[in-house]
């Protein structure tokens, strides 16, 4: 994703998920606003579950490019 103040508006972004936590939507909400996308939320997962999550994920977008908002603990074994 291109770095810098609003580098993602240039982004071919096809989703944005963030857990529903309070912090996690507020960094969501105006990446999502300024790029005409809805809102996702994913529940935490835990460790056992990352990798479902993550091939459903990958799965529902192949070939997409998706941000994830997550913060410490929510996602402890990100897939790539």
């Amino acid at each position: 994703m291109p770095s810098g103040p609003k580098g993602y508006q240039n982004a071919p972004l096809a989703a944005i998920y963030a857990t529903g936590l309070k912090r996690t939507q507020e960094t969501e909400a105006p990446i999502a606003r300024d790029l005409n996308l809805a809102l996702r939320s994913y529940p935490p997962q835990p460790e056992t579950a990352v990798s479902d999550w993550a091939a459903e994920l990958v799965a529902r977008h192949e070939g997409q490019q998706v941000l994830i908002v997550g913060h410490s603990g929510a996602m402890s074994d990100p897939y790539s």
